[in-house]
């Protein structure tokens, strides 16, 4: 048998000196919706074993780990120790011209601890397989940007978070799945609908009724997805922006409704508050928040990194 085009196995069966070959890949989409689906909506045995190797580190990757640790424990006993006394424990009280220094200061220490894993970006890709960043993208990062740095550098020191409590509806990430190491980045909005962003940058989304399979844009679709050691962020084409922490599974969710920002966030109990950031910019926040919209700010000026 001679095979002079399409696909051409390494080697062919016994059965086929008396049948002809069976060619019957599976397709890659199929594969990733099957074991999104599993991680999704399967059972509690799926999800666990999913988990388990969601949190496991590559061999490289702990090796990397165990040898920053041994750096930072080598860098901090050689430091000479030095007595201090009660006046030296005091921080000192920064003068108003130089807070937005200190600020910065502040978070380039943030942004240094911050270690990227992997990330995912919506691209258009040619015949030759090279993406480029979808148009949208830096518009969209640069204005949650701004507003978010602007809040930031902006909002007076608090304790608590405001009293306000908005009742809102937006769409926000109710579940996700990470398969990039094959196929690409799974997810499932409020509304039932689920999306995936594939390796190669291009999107496809299955609508709520999951009878309904769109290729094209929809009306609300991932741009951008980021994974550090500590969160997990998400960008999406209408500027709802969404960050979860792994380790209390908190959450901060800033979208945009009739042209007035919004920030949600969902504390360790699960329990949901609304904000108008206009609200947040005069009486400000509990520092358990105020270090979350930080880390998020951090993680979209490093999102190209």
């Amino acid at each position: 048998m001679f095979i002079l085009q399409g696909f051409t196995p390494e080697r062919l069966s016994s059965s086929c000196c008396h049948s002809a070959p069976d060619f019957h890949l599976s397709s890659p989409a199929k594969n990733f919706f099957k074991k999104a689906a599993a991680a999704l909506f399967g059972g509690k045995k799926e999800k666990a074993k999913y988990y388990d190797n969601l949190n496991k580190l590559t061999k490289e990757e702990d090796e990397i780990h165990k040898l920053r640790h041994e750096l930072k424990k080598s860098s901090i006993s050689h430091q000479p120790h030095k007595h201090k006394s009660h006046e030296d424990t005091i921080p000192p009280v920064a003068p108003v011209g130089k807070q937005t220094a200190l600020m910065k200061e502040n978070k380039q220490q943030i942004r240094d601890t911050i270690r990227m894993i992997v990330r995912g970006t919506l691209g258009s890709c040619s015949s030759s397989s090279e993406c480029l960043e979808d148009s949208t993208m830096g518009s969209v990062a640069d204005t949650v940007t701004r507003v978010l740095r602007g809040c930031l550098e902006n909002m007076p020191e608090a304790d608590t978070i405001p009293n306000e409590h908005l009742n809102s509806t937006f769409q926000w990430v109710t579940k996700w799945v990470d398969y990039s190491n094959k196929y690409g980045f799974g997810y499932q909005l409020s509304d039932h609908t689920v999306g995936v962003l594939f390796n190669n940058g291009t999107h496809m989304s299955l609508l709520s009724d999951k009878n309904v399979t769109d290729t094209r844009k929809p009306r609300l679709y991932l741009l951008q997805w980021l994974k550090s050691d500590r969160a997990l962020m998400m960008l999406f084409n209408d500027g709802t922006f969404q960050v979860n922490f792994y380790h209390d599974h908190t959450k901060i969710i800033i979208c945009n409704q009739k042209d007035e920002y919004l920030l949600t966030y969902i504390n360790e109990d699960r329990v949901s508050t609304t904000f108008h950031l206009t609200t947040l910019l005069m009486s400000g926040c509990s520092p358990d928040l105020r270090s979350r919209m930080e880390y998020a700010l951090n993680m979209l000026l490093q999102r190209c990194n």
